[in-house]
């Protein structure tokens, strides 16, 4: 399995939003946290929205990362 090397995927498209996402994700997290004895479920699952959505991005910018396969015509 190759190894996540942040360096390679910084270029991609991806990358920046699903960092910012993943930011947001953990914010709101927070925020639930912080509302923990109040109705906390709607930041809870916008949190848990983001972070789906930022993991995907950041999955897409290592599949984009990873260069292509050497083919060989025999």
């Amino acid at each position: 399995m190759r190894a996540l090397r942040l360096r390679e995927m910084t270029g991609s498209w991806y990358f920046w939003p699903s960092t910012a996402l993943l930011g947001l994700a953990v914010g709101m997290a927070a925020w639930a946290a912080a509302l923990a004895h109040e109705d906390w479920l709607g930041q809870a699952m916008w949190s848990a929205f983001f972070a789906m959505i930022g993991v995907l991005l950041l999955v897409l910018a290592f599949r984009e990362s990873r260069p292509e396969p050497q083919r060989t015509v025999t």
